[in-house]
């Protein structure tokens, strides 16, 4: 299934479910209303009966009597009422029949008493069928609605899907057939963008693949010119050839690895093939820190001697190495070295004391036009190294460097598309989103109204209370203490805090509709930062019972940053809800001994990075990938609603035009990454 068709029918699908959730979740909302309204009305009605009918009856009256029940009939909802006073031959009856739906039917039976006396008794039935017939046409028509307008938006993603999909398709029409050996294949390079540039990448790259292809097509066939001509260089003409095929094979098996670093995998048992030895080791230099380099792949042998030597290979892969010794000098000074004594080499003598057993070496950089971008050692050859094995190594590690970089575009791609489905898909919910919320509000608001209404005229001695209860001969006091008893206002109270934590939830769903840029001035990021965490330690600690003075902070602010023009309500809203996430996380795994946050501030000509880390318990790649979607939440019902990240999201994205990123692994913590624009006119 193309990728085009999974985002259409995603989409489809949480449009759907979202949509029969709210229909069936409101409908279930307005009946239990109308139902709680129903039973209000019965009680009143059955008390005024008591009220109008007592002193007819006790006259026999039996003209006001049918009058007065004729009018309490009037109620739609009514079935049926009777009265009964076998004594002076009353029997008054009125019945009504609903069709379907059928409703729940209500039985009233009360005794009439007047002046101590008990004259006559009452019978009423109450259905709720004309209730459930309005709620079915207006879950229908909800549905029909909803509906209707998720169908018109797949037919915009659709359209809007094809158009950006159309120049990453045909580009991956060309990687398939030059993947397949057409290295003749023509690729259009006129396009804009992203797009446009990664083709005259892939073309420049083709070019430099086709370039080396033919180089050691040249270096093959002067091999074998020399085959015929040197006997004496018979090994030496093998050996290259065994390179030259070690490359090829190199390539193609290249081509399938699914990560950056299992390309280095794969080139080690190929390497030690043509270049015999106990050890190997591929490392890459830190973009931010020219001093330390990643650990891209070792040979198991090396894997097993660090056991042995009692090195932590775990954090040794996961930390990195120091550049220094033999390895600053190869790549700072872009050498090839060969020490085949290294005891009495000076650049080995700064190794560690358990560092594994090294008795012969061979290292080479690993260069990208005039940059360096790592190493590639060999070690514990016997006999020691010679120029053949000097030109292998640089051999392969030009086949490794151009197989990376491939690699790291293709990457660079994904990675691309995957932000234009994230961003797609946060724009098309957030719409969404909106939409629901306007719905959502005038009902929530004649909710909140009214209930206040109801609590001030039946809990408050106002001169308008009190007049109308006199009328009806009721004691204002006697009402409250009957509502009292039956926690009638701790139910208003229930629907008013109920109401209102569903406008905060609105007001949330209505912000990711709003993209204002209005009251951006200059902040200090780094002071914000800290007044966000003043903020948290308050917040957390009257709400979670919590001391966050026992989290550690760590800081590691650049002290050249500049002010970045910003909304700082917003961005302490973006830090708060990340730190309070954290915060929350870490202190509920019980495997966080010293909960900790290390925040981090960079800067580079055009962005300001700030990195929250904390130690926590981390979380899995299938819920990073839904971390900043609105209603996600792993917490449990009633601690969230999953809308404070994804607000978060459209705050720095769409309002700020910056990014953020998480990056996380279970048991290894989380880290936030958001990036804002140092210029104005990048925001604007």
């Amino acid at each position: 299934m193309r990728l085009r068709t999974r985002i259409i029918i995603a989409v489809v699908i949480a449009c759907s479910i979202i949509n029969l959730f709210i229909c069936f979740y409101f409908t279930k909302k307005i009946r239990d209303f109308e139902l709680e309204s129903l039973f209000s009305r019965i009680e009143k009605s059955t008390y005024i009966m008591k009220l109008v009918n007592a002193r007819p009856l006790y006259n026999v009256d039996k003209e006001a009597l049918r009058v007065n029940v004729e009018t309490f009939f009037d109620d739609e909802n009514m079935k049926s009422i009777s009265l009964q006073e076998h004594n002076i031959d009353i029997d008054i009856k009125l019945e009504r029949q609903f069709g379907v739906p059928k409703g729940i039917e209500i039985n009233k039976s009360f005794y009439i008493s007047y002046k101590g006396l008990k004259l006559g008794k009452m019978d009423v039935v109450y259905s709720t069928s004309l209730i459930e017939q309005k709620l079915l046409n207006f879950r229908n028509q909800m549905l029909f609605f909803t509906f209707s307008i998720i169908a018109f938006l797949v037919i915009v993603l659709i359209v809007l899907v094809n158009r950006l999909m159309q120049p990453v398709t045909q580009l991956s029409k060309v990687a398939s057939e030059i993947a397949s050996g057409n290295l003749e294949r023509d690729i259009e390079q006129s396009g804009a963008g992203e797009v446009g540039e990664l083709s005259r990448n892939f073309a420049v790259m083709r070019d430099a693949v086709k370039d080396k292809i033919n180089d050691l097509a040249t270096i093959n066939q002067n091999l074998e010119k020399q085959i015929f001509l040197k006997e004496i260089n018979e090994k030496k003409i093998i050996g290259q050839s065994n390179v030259i095929k070690s490359v090829n094979h190199f390539f193609q098996k290249s081509m399938m690895a699914q990560t950056y670093e299992g390309i280095a995998r794969i080139f080690i048992p190929i390497a030690l093939e043509v270049i015999p030895s106990q050890y190997c080791f591929i490392g890459e230099v830190k973009k931010d820190n020219k001093d330390f380099m990643d650990v891209l792949a070792i040979s198991d042998q090396a894997l097993k001697d660090c056991k042995i030597a009692r090195i932590d290979r775990e954090k040794f892969m996961e930390d990195g190495v120091t550049i220094r010794g033999i390895a600053s000098r190869i790549i700072h000074q872009d050498k090839t070295i060969i020490a085949n004594d290294p005891a009495s080499h000076p650049d080995f003598i700064q190794f560690p004391a358990n560092h594994i057993p090294i008795n012969t070496f061979l290292g080479t950089p690993m260069r990208l036009g005039p940059e360096i971008k790592g190493i590639v050692a060999f070690a514990g050859k016997k006999g020691g190294y010679d120029l053949d094995d000097k030109q292998a190594c640089k051999i392969l590690t030009i086949a490794l460097v151009e197989a990376l970089s491939l690699k790291k575009k293709e990457d660079e791609k994904a990675k691309l598309e995957q932000i234009m489905v994230q961003s797609e898909k946060m724009v098309s919910i957030g719409s969404l989103a909106a939409g629901m919320a306007h719905e959502i509000n005038n009902p929530l608001a004649g909710i909140l109204q009214n209930a206040q209404v109801i609590q001030n005229r039946l809990k408050n001695k106002l001169p308008a209370n009190v007049s109308v209860a006199e009328d009806l001969g009721l004691e204002l006091d006697d009402i409250r203490a009957y509502m009292g008893k039956r926690d009638i206002f701790k139910m208003i109270d229930s629907v008013l805090d109920a109401g209102q934590r569903a406008a905060a939830i609105v007001k949330n769903m209505l912000s990711f509709s709003r993209k204002s840029t209005s009251g951006f001035i200059p902040e200090d990021i780094s002071r914000l930062l800290d007044k966000t965490l003043e903020l948290a330690e308050n917040d957390y600690s009257l709400k979670k019972k919590f001391d966050f003075k026992k989290i550690k902070i760590i800081k590691e602010y650049d002290p050249r940053i500049p002010k970045i023009p910003c909304k700082a309500s917003e961005i302490q809203q973006v830090f708060l809800n990340i730190i309070s996430n954290g915060t929350q996380a870490m202190v509920s795994w019980k495997e966080t001994k010293e909960p900790c946050f290390k925040l981090k501030i960079s800067c580079d000509k055009r962005m300001v990075t700030i990195e929250i880390k904390d130690n926590g318990p981390g979380m899995k790649e299938d819920i990073q990938k839904r971390i900043f979607e609105p209603f996600f939440t792993t917490k449990s019902v009633g601690n969230g609603t999953g809308l404070g990240l994804a607000v978060s999201y459209f705050i720095v994205t769409e309002n700020h035009k910056g990014s953020i990123e998480v990056h996380s692994r279970p048991l290894k913590g989380t880290n936030f990454i958001i990036k804002l624009p140092v210029e104005e006119s990048l925001v604007f």
